[in-house]
């Protein structure tokens, strides 16, 4: 898994209200042919075809700050926190960049992980037997349709 394309769109109205934004429509669209065009290639070629975030790894804005130390809060890549010439920017070196989950050792660590803790996910039916106290305790109000 590597990052061939990214975006983010406040969902307007719930599940599909997306669709009615015609500029989130064309960039989904942008988006799935810059994933399409790189479909089988082995992770260390494939190129970011969005626009270009802070982070330099997944590309997006959500930085975590500690001082001068910033990291990102998507994919956990790290750097400095600097201001140059009044500009804030984040510096990430390669060390920095390593710690990120898009990188093939922490992807490789991440599966290692989801195996483990699938091999502790209880059996189906035991989990309805717990659960079925809650689902019966709880009353579930929904919105009248229009």
């Amino acid at each position: 898994m590597a990052v061939a394309d990214q975006m983010e769109v406040p969902t307007p109205g719930g599940l599909g209200g997306i669709a009615t934004d015609p500029v989130a429509v064309a960039r989904a669209e942008r988006l799935g042919g810059a994933v399409a065009r790189q479909l089988g290639l082995p992770h260390d070629e494939v190129r970011f075809l969005g626009e270009p975030g802070t982070c330099p790894m997944c590309h997006l804005d959500l930085i975590v700050l500690r001082g001068d130390h910033a990291e990102c809060g998507t994919c956990g890549a790290e750097g400095r926190f600097v201001v140059v010439d009044g500009a804030v920017r984040v510096d990430f070196s390669p060390t920095g960049t390593a710690s990120s989950v898009h990188t093939l050792t922490e992807l490789d660590a991440h599966y290692r992980e989801l195996l483990g803790t699938a091999a502790l996910e209880p059996d189906p039916q035991e989990i309805d037997k717990h659960a079925a106290a809650f689902r019966d305790s709880v009353r579930v109000l929904r919105p009248p349709r229009p």
